[in-house]
């Protein structure tokens, strides 16, 4: 009776999670054709203005339309050292946002343990210090 009830929950989870699945291959194939629709519109604006020789603008259903390029600026990750130093140096510093993933670092220092046989060692004294451990509590699914 107690498993019938759990049972029917864990079927209750998996079916929201085989939806969740199942929107998220929709909204990335959405996303891949409303990306697509995108550079469709740029192309035959961009053809019409190379034709015309003039900026074009096309309004439709209340909303005008236009092509606009914007420059970025981008670091690649070999530049990133000599970049944020040159940030630093600009008093642009306050832009760099540096960030370790919760999952990432546990992982790391979960293999470190192991290696050390069970026990990190004291050079992991001060970064231990200044972490917080929480539990987080998950529903394994492994095949029976």
């Amino acid at each position: 009776m107690i498993m019938d009830a759990i049972g029917a929950r864990i079927g209750r989870y998996e079916a929201l999670r085989e939806q969740a699945e199942e929107l998220k291959a929709q909204l990335e194939e959405l996303n891949k054709q409303k990306d697509a629709a995108e550079a469709d519109v740029i192309s035959a604006i961009l053809d019409k203005q190379e034709e015309c020789g003039t900026d074009l603008r096309v309004s439709y259903e209340g909303r005008n339309y236009s092509v606009a390029v914007k420059n970025y600026y981008a670091i690649p990750k070999a530049n990133r050292d000599a970049a944020f130093s040159a940030l630093r140096g600009l008093g642009l510093g306050d832009l760099i946002q540096e960030k370790v993933d919760d999952r990432t670092l546990t992982k790391e220092l979960e293999t470190a343990r192991e290696e050390m046989g069970g026990t990190l060692s004291a050079d992991y004294d001060e970064l231990l210090e200044l972490t917080t451990q929480y539990p987080k509590t998950t529903l394994r699914r492994v095949k029976a």
